[in-house]
């Protein structure tokens, strides 16, 4: 009964489906594609779909999202942002610095926001035990930390080690 009051308080609103591709096994894309139809038509709701569509688990769900596509989706925007515009978000501006940063996280081609932070923090913490010391230490630390932070956070990569050695024999 609590359900159905609640549902039915659920009129214009905005709603947000975040990472719909993280979705668990029992729910499927028509099913949560079937809801959306509903909130837009019977609820007056705008609903934002985000997601990775090259990330959902099986063709199944990637041909079902297909199907509903055309009917329930209005609006498509694709964003793909580079590594570089990713790192003028997260980390300031200095010279000696990024030159090393950005060249190791693009050749790693890390654009995930999340992980981006978390090599700042890193780099952040340690720099505190390396101040004043030779500029080669200082790289190395900025590697090391994007080095760290890239296999332990990227968790969708079958991290082996001839990825990792190809990815910095560039």
């Amino acid at each position: 009964m609590i359900s159905s009051l609640e549902y039915s308080l659920v009129n214009n609103y905005i709603i947000c489906l975040d990472d719909m591709e993280r979705k668990g096994k029992g729910l499927t894309v028509k099913e949560i594609m079937g809801l959306v139809d509903e909130l837009v038509q019977r609820k007056s709701c705008k609903v934002v779909l985000i997601f990775n569509e090259s990330s959902f688990d099986n063709d199944e769900d990637r041909a079902q999202f297909q199907s509903y596509r055309e009917k329930v989706v209005d609006v498509e925007i694709h964003h793909n942002p580079t590594c570089r515009e990713n790192i003028s978000c997260i980390f300031s501006i200095q010279s000696e610095k990024n030159s090393v940063l950005e060249k190791t996280i693009s050749h790693l081609q890390i654009k995930n926001i999340r992980v981006l932070r978390k090599i700042k923090w890193t780099i952040e913490y340690f720099e505190k035990f390396i101040g004043g010391k030779d500029q080669r230490i200082v790289d190395e630390l900025i590697v090391h930390s994007i080095l760290l932070c890239w296999s332990y956070y990227i968790r969708d990569l079958d991290l082996s080690y001839e990825l990792l050695k190809k990815q910095l024999s560039k």
